[in-house]
């Protein structure tokens, strides 16, 4: 109920242009193995798998990994630095939701959380 009441009041906050970013330096991979620490025991319920993978460039572009074709043959990834600069509690909130809708409706009995870094673009692609 708290995670619905504040979602409304970010919604809130975007409609009316007075949403802020929290800046700050983390390590996105203790951002993903928190997520997966709170997913854990509900995958493990449901007989599903649960995981985490960095993708470098060779291979997001390898066609085993469609998710990231998108990106096109330019795009620059590489494994996820030690330190990103950004907003870890919103990176939380869409990765924990996707998470957790993916385990919801997964007919598969595994979940893979792919993420890369583009440093040309500065981005992070989940």
């Amino acid at each position: 109920m708290l995670c619905l009441v504040g979602d409304m009041r970010d919604i809130k906050l975007l409609t009316h242009g007075n949403f802020t970013k929290k800046q700050k330096d983390f390590d996105p991979r203790q951002t993903f193995d928190s997520i997966l620490k709170v997913f854990e025991e509900k995958a493990r319920l449901q007989e599903s798998h649960l995981s985490f993978h960095e993708l470098s460039e060779s291979s997001a572009l390898c066609p085993n990994n469609t998710i990231l074709s998108s990106l096109g043959e330019t795009a620059n990834l590489q494994s996820l630095p030690n330190r990103l600069s950004g907003d870890e509690v919103r990176l939380k909130q869409v990765v924990a939701n996707l998470t957790k809708n993916a385990l919801k409706h997964s007919k598969q009995k595994a979940v893979k959380i792919l993420a890369a870094y583009d440093p040309m673009g500065q981005t992070l692609h989940v």
